[in-house]
C-alpha cells in the first residue's frame, strides 16, 4: 500500500506564471492557454485594469476573451464556481489600494484544492522594483515562462518597461504612449522619468 497516495484525498494543483515587461506578449499567451482548455476555465482580470474593456482581457494585438474583473478575495472565490482551472491577468495589481485582501494566499487556497491555475502579469516596475504578488506567485509556480519584448531604441531582446510620462506614481494604467519596453543598455532607473533613453 502507497501510505502517501492513499492517504490523500486529492492531488495538490499546479501553478504557471507567465511574466515579464509590457508589450511581451503575456497575456496573448494567457488567452492562448484559455483556448487550448477544453475543462471548466474560469477567466479573472484586475478590475483597477479597464483600459481596453470591463469584462474582457485585451491583448497589445486586439485578441480577447471574456473576463470577470475582481478587486478582492471575495470577489475571487465567488466568480470561480466549479472551475477546475483558474485564469487571471494583470496579477500585478492584484494587492492594495487596488484589490483587498492576500491574492497568493487565495491561490495556496486553490491549488490545495486540486486547481490548475494560470497567471500572467508584469514582474517589474518602470523603477526595476519586483511587484509583490507577482513575486510571490513565481516563487510558488511549478512553471515559469519569461517572456520578453523587443528594445524600442534597438530592437534587442527587452526585460524592462520604461514610463514615458514624467508621473512618479507606481500603478499607472496605460499603453504604448505610456510605456516602451527597453533592453538593459537602453534603461536605467534615473531615466524611468524621462522621454530620453539613457547613452549606449
Amino acid at each position: 500500500m502507497n501510505i502517501v497516495t492513499d492517504t490523500l484525498e486529492q492531488s495538490y494543483g499546479s501553478l504557471r506564471t507567465i511574466c515579464g515587461p509590457m508589450f511581451s506578449g503575456k497575456t496573448t499567451r494567457l488567452i492562448q492557454a484559455a483556448a487550448s482548455l477544453s475543462a471548466r476555465v474560469a477567466v479573472l482580470k484586475s478590475a483597477f485594469d479597464d483600459r481596453h474593456a470591463v469584462f474582457e482581457i485585451v491583448s497589445h494585438d486586439n485578441i480577447r476573451i471574456p473576463a470577470i474583473p475582481i478587486a478582492s478575495v471575495a470577489h475571487a472565490r465567488n466568480a470561480t464556481g466549479d472551475a477546475s482551472t483558474i485564469l487571471i491577468d494583470e496579477v500585478q495589481f492584484l494587492m492594495p489600494p487596488h484589490f483587498e485582501g492576500n491574492f497568493p494566499e487565495l491561490v495556496r487556497e486553490w491549488l490545495q484544492h486540486g486547481h490548475t491555475v494560470i497567471c500572467s502579469g508584469l514582474d517589474m516596475d518602470f523603477e526595476g522594483r519586483p511587484f509583490e504578488v507577482t513575486a510571490a506567485l513565481l516563487a510558488m509556480a511549478d512553471d515559469v515562462e519569461k517572456c520578453r519584448a523587443r528594445c524600442t531604441i534597438s530592437g534587442l531582446p527587452a526585460s524592462k518597461t520604461a514610463r514615458l510620462e514624467a508621473r512618479s506614481q507606481r500603478f499607472l494604467i496605460g499603453g504604448a504612449g505610456a510605456y516602451a519596453p527597453r533592453a538593459n543598455r537602453h534603461w536605467q532607473p534615473s531615466a524611468a522619468l524621462s522621454n530620453s533613453p539613457p547613452a549606449a
